[in-house]
Formats: C-alpha cells, sequence, structure tokens
C-alpha cells in the first residue's frame, strides 16, 4: 500500500530546518514553512512545524540553559503567546492559496 504523506522530503525539510536554527540561531520556521508548504498542505505543515520548533529550543536550552538571559525570552514568550490566536484565525479562516502566497506577491 502506498502512502500519500510524503516522508522522505518532510524529513529533509525539517533536518535543513533545524540545521539553520542550530548556525544561525534562529530561522527553523522560516526554512521550514515554505517548504513544507510544497509537499504538504497548510494545516497539516502549521501544527507540524509548531511542534517540532519547540523540541529543537528544548534541546538547546537543555544543553546551554546556564547562559540563558531569562528576561529576554519571556519579552519573547509573551510576544509568542500573543501572535498564536492571530496566526490560528489566518490558518483557519482564510483559503489556503491565499496562506500560501507571498506577502511581496501582491494581489494578483
Amino acid at each position: 500500500m502506498e502512502s500519500t504523506f510524503p516522508l522522505l522530503p518532510v524529513i529533509v525539510i525539517l533536518f535543513v530546518s533545524t540545521l539553520t536554527r542550530a548556525l544561525l540561531g534562529f530561522g527553523d520556521a522560516l526554512v521550514a514553512m515554505p517548504l513544507l508548504a510544497l509537499v504538504m498542505d497548510m494545516t497539516v505543515a502549521t501544527p507540524l512545524v509548531a511542534l517540532f520548533a519547540p523540541l529543537i529550543s528544548l534541546m538547546i536550552l537543555l544543553r546551554h540553559w546556564q547562559k540563558a538571559d531569562l528576561r529576554s525570552a519571556l519579552r519573547l514568550i509573551v510576544a509568542t503567546w500573543a501572535g498564536i490566536p492571530l496566526g490560528l484565525y489566518f490558518l483557519t479562516h482564510l483559503p489556503e492559496n491565499y496562506v500560501k502566497r507571498p506577502c511581496w506577491a501582491g494581489s494578483s
């Protein structure tokens, strides 16, 4: 039985996004989301990245927790939690082709 889930491309994309995060300290979702959108629906790619990104962060935190700036982290956490409802609203109420379209593409 053939699976419709593109496992190998997803693994490669998540590896590249994790490598980006490890090398630059950010950017895992910036790399993963557009590439995952090419091989799966946004409604599957979004929760996958949302579950995978904190796992990467946890692994980094466990290794370098002594160097963490908790005050800066708290501000980022608050901003993230404030933006999650807006992102979920857009994901659930806008057509998928509109969500996938880059912001620089304009309205055409």
